[in-house]
């Protein structure tokens, strides 16, 4: 939808993630940029007063080097249950246009509308659902060493607990293993979830993005933040409005006819989505192991043993055995940057979830 209304002349503001494959992040880029229109993505952490203060106040080097950075998505879900035929369509849908180019299969879920996210023909799971918010955020305060994607990716979940009708994982951790700052991101949804007291290192914050730095940390998300110095004693406080001018913004930018004004430009919430999505491919080409073979696979990654440890804990605490359960260990795939396809080892099967197959009328072209 993107690429057809660049295609027709108008501005566009798209949500989060603004693509459902890599390929189509670059698409929609290269026609806001053909077409010179003004295209902003729905990640409103961009815009939240409290926020961009921060990261003004963290760019003058009160904290020192960034070192690490954490993210934690923990929203408390549930199963979506199990149907033992097709389901009927809403009489107020045009189940056609809904499903665009989705295969057009019959509906097998309980509810029609949100529950699409956890599909892998229609959505991305919580990773796409909540952590692009989450690799936006970080992304915009790292700078330009996040300006692409990062070259090496692996992640560790599944749909864990739950006997339903998902595809998606509702349990799922991923690392990229950036150079000099990895970004460790950690999605768990089961009820019980992990109170602040059993997150050891996390400096007791949940819920939330965590930048390390080597005199202190900064904790936040939409709504503003904290800074810590290095003993944990709190030196800043941040208050926000959780971006609430982010729409705004897009408009001012339509009638300035200038994209450097706006706070999500396309091009920086393709590259967001885009992480959403070879994390998920990770996940996609990964195979179910024990949790023995899942620690002696990242062992070499302190990050990693942590929180897989973690996970699992959250899992037992859920009434869980990934042991009788297997969770799936993705590979450590690479990625050349510049291509944005995925290179070496486990390329092969990886790249197959560069694009998707269209379903006519609804195709995107290789020349847009």
């Amino acid at each position: 939808m993107a690429v057809w209304a660049c295609q027709a002349g108008k501005d566009v503001y798209v949500e989060k993630p603004v693509s459902h494959t890599v390929w189509e992040g670059r698409q929609i880029v290269a026609a806001a940029r053909k077409y010179k229109r003004i295209v902003q993505g729905g990640t409103q952490n961009r815009s939240c007063t409290g926020l961009r203060e921060a990261l003004a106040w963290l760019r003058t080097g009160p904290l020192g080097k960034l070192k690490l950075v954490r993210c934690f998505d923990f929203p408390q879900r549930k199963g979506i249950g199990k149907v033992t035929g097709p389901q009927p369509v809403p009489a107020t849908v045009d189940y056609n246009l809904f499903q665009g180019p989705a295969p057009l299969v019959p509906l097998r879920r309980q509810e029609f509308h949100y529950d699409w996210h956890w599909f892998w023909d229609t959505g991305d799971g919580d990773c796409g659902n909540r952590g692009v918010h989450t690799f936006d955020h970080v992304r915009w305060f790292m700078g330009e060493p996040a300006r692409d994607l990062p070259p090496n990716v692996i992640s560790i979940g599944g749909r864990m607990g739950w006997d339903d009708d998902g595809q998606t994982p509702n349990t799922q951790i991923t690392l990229f293993d950036c150079k000099p700052v990895p970004i460790l991101w950690e999605m768990m949804t089961l009820p019980k979830r992990l109170q602040a007291e059993h997150l050891q290192r996390i400096k007791g914050l949940w819920g939330s993005m965590i930048f390390e730095y080597e005199g202190g940390y900064f904790g936040g998300n939409r709504g503003g933040g904290r800074a810590f110095d290095k003993d944990g004693k709190q030196v800043k406080t941040f208050r926000g409005d959780s971006g609430v001018t982010h729409a705004a913004n897009f408009i001012a930018a339509v009638r300035s006819r200038k994209s450097a004004d706006l706070r999500a430009e396309v091009r920086q919430t393709h590259v967001s989505s885009a992480m959403c999505h070879v994390a998920n491919v990770s996940y996609l080409v990964g195979h179910r192991r024990s949790p023995d073979e899942i620690r002696k696979a990242v062992a070499g990654s302190e990050l990693l043993t942590e929180s897989f440890d973690r996970l699992v804990k959250h899992l037992s605490i859920n009434g869980v055995d990934p042991g009788k359960t297997p969770l799936t260990l993705g590979p450590r795939l690479t990625m050349d940057t510049k291509t944005e396809r995925f290179t070496g080892d486990g390329s092969r099967w990886a790249n197959m979830y560069h694009s998707r197959n269209y379903r006519p009328p609804f195709v995107l072209p290789e020349e847009v």
